[in-house]
């Protein structure tokens, strides 16, 4: 279970990778103006990360409030898992096993909406960008997007051979929040990510809720395998999957 707390291990936000990028770029110059004698090779990967793990233990600071509500969770209950929640898991996987010319069109489609947005001329100009730039993105772009989908297909096949083995917890939801994003290309837009919040006795779990998926309560957790997944719910009634 502890596999899902690191799930977004930034709340959703994406602050941390701006400051990151941002401090790659201002270390080299620091340590110049500084005269520290460091190669940029070091100094540049230094600053992203360290950047990221101070960003991740502010994200991950638990307030007074938080500690006692940990302190006071009790152990999740566990079940062996039942027809309801096997029907559950199965239908929130059968659509992950990919056909290869399906993977393969998929990753094509990738590839061509990187290239098409990447070639696109940047704001206040009619030129467009290098093609000879652009296109080894789309094809590094098209090749991650295949393997993703084979990735998700493995996974999908396990939990579609789920059985009476895998075991089951309901946990109720705290709160939910809103993160907000922003886009510019290529067209500007404004569009908000809903994340769920649930606490147990090891610490607070952050889980992105599915689009489409409104008045969430509590969550199903599941373990087969060594794996983990779950389910929203949209009401805290436990005894209704027992």
């Amino acid at each position: 279970m502890k596999k899902l707390r690191f799930m977004h291990p930034f709340n959703g936000k994406s602050y941390p990778l701006i400051l990151a990028v941002v401090a790659a770029f201002a270390a080299p110059m620091i340590a110049l103006a500084a005269d520290i004698n460091i190669s940029i090779a070091i100094v540049m990967p230094a600053a992203f990360l360290l950047t990221l793990v101070i960003c991740f233990l502010i994200e991950h600071r638990l307030s007074k409030a938080e500690r006692q509500i940990v302190a006071e969770t009790p152990m999740p209950l566990w079940h062996p898992v039942n027809a309801f929640v096997r029907a559950k898991i199965t239908n929130k996987y059968e659509g992950s096993q990919f056909t290869l010319t399906g993977m393969i069109i998929g990753s094509l489609c990738i590839g061509a909406g990187v290239f098409v947005i990447g070639i696109l001329p940047p704001r206040h100009s009619t030129e467009l960008n290098d093609p000879s730039v652009v296109l080894p993105i789309a094809v590094i772009a098209a090749v991650i997007g295949f393997v993703v989908m084979l990735l998700l297909k493995g996974r999908g096949a396990n939990w579609l051979e789920i059985d009476e083995s895998a075991m089951y917890t309901v946990i109720p939801v705290h709160h939910c929040f809103d993160v907000k994003h922003y886009s510019r290309r290529p067209i500007r837009r404004t569009w908000y990510v809903s994340y769920l919040v649930f606490y147990q006795p090891d610490g607070r779990y952050v889980l992105k809720i599915p689009e489409g998926v409104t008045g969430c309560q509590a969550v199903i957790v599941v373990l087969f395998r060594g794996a983990v997944t779950w389910l929203p719910v949209d009401a805290y009634t436990p005894e209704e999957y027992l």
